[in-house]
């Protein structure tokens, strides 16, 4: 049909997904029927179409208005947080119906990897104390980011989506609780090309209206982000480390455009160039890739 031919054509998909599409990443579906022994064998959609999403067409149209960051921008690595048991955070992970929150293992080495592939604006790191939200606003109000990543929890309430959030380090100077809420990140005011969140299914939020997608995603770009990164389950920290190292690898490069740059990756995943996983894993398989959708403006 027309649609069909419409796709065919284009080298890139923008969608604006609605209701329960929202938990589908339509990179994993198939261009045709046939089959394959293996995931490598597949026709993923991600093998020949760039795909990215936005939460609507209007504010699609409202990241696109921002003026990029500089060219070789510094990054802001945020996370690996001091998690303290019976805290605030921890009580909002019990009201979004996880458990206690785990240990974050990769992502000390995950920021440090990315901070060596910083360009040459450099990158400022915030971890452990350090990870708090008074700093996160002091830094994100300083300067214009090429690219805020967060390694980190995220915590999704889907009955109440104001009580989402990320997972941050208590402050006793001011006594915050160290969980940023979704009304929280409204507030920051960070100017950046891109905020990555990798962090346990930070992407899903709640469907209201004509304006799609409540949650973590929208909420940065409105607090200034051109695109979000998130994943919408959780992943491995051993898969995660080797997404965002091979991403950034190639957004440190020559490579602008985010939304390119994150499907090079995920078909590097596909065809086992991306490195190996503990176990022989088959990073082809795409519970490794395809959780992590990118939002918003995506560079091309």
């Amino acid at each position: 049909g027309p649609v069909q031919d419409l796709v065919d054509r284009a080298e890139r998909l923008v969608i604006s997904p609605d209701g329960a599409l929202h938990y589908l990443p339509f990179e994993v579906l198939l261009t045709d029927d046939r089959g394959g022994t293996s995931c490598r064998d597949l026709p993923f959609l991600i093998r020949s179409k760039v795909v990215s999403v936005t939460p609507s067409a209007s504010v699609l149209a409202r990241v696109r208005s921002r003026k990029p960051a500089p060219e070789r921008g510094s990054w802001l690595l945020v996370g690996d947080p001091v998690l303290v048991k019976g805290s605030e955070a921890d009580m909002f992970a019990h009201a979004a119906g996880a458990a206690d929150l785990p240990p974050l293992p990769f992502a000390s080495a995950e920021m440090a990897a990315l901070a060596g592939l910083a360009p040459s604006g450099g990158a400022t790191i915030l971890r452990r104390t350090d990870a708090t939200v008074r700093n996160l606003r002091s830094a994100g109000g300083r300067e214009a980011y090429a690219q805020v990543h967060f390694a980190t929890h995220g915590l999704l309430n889907e009955s109440r989506p104001r009580y989402s959030g990320l997972v941050l380090s208590p402050d006793p100077e001011d006594g915050s609780t160290g969980f940023l809420s979704v009304s929280d990140v409204f507030g920051l005011g960070l100017d950046c090309d891109q905020v990555v969140l990798a962090a346990c299914a930070s992407g899903l939020g709640r469907h209201v209206g004509g304006e799609g997608l409540v949650g973590l995603t929208r909420s940065f770009m409105f607090a200034g982000a051109r695109s979000v990164v998130a994943s919408l389950w959780h992943v491995s920290g051993e898969a995660t480390a080797l997404v965002m190292e091979d991403y950034y690898r190639r957004l440190a490069g020559a490579e602008r455009d985010r939304a390119l740059a994150l499907a090079l990756v995920k078909r590097a995943m596909i065809e086992g160039r991306a490195g190996r996983l503990t176990g022989d894993l088959d990073t082809a398989h795409p519970a490794f890739w395809a959780a992590f959708v990118l939002s918003g403006e995506g560079g091309g």
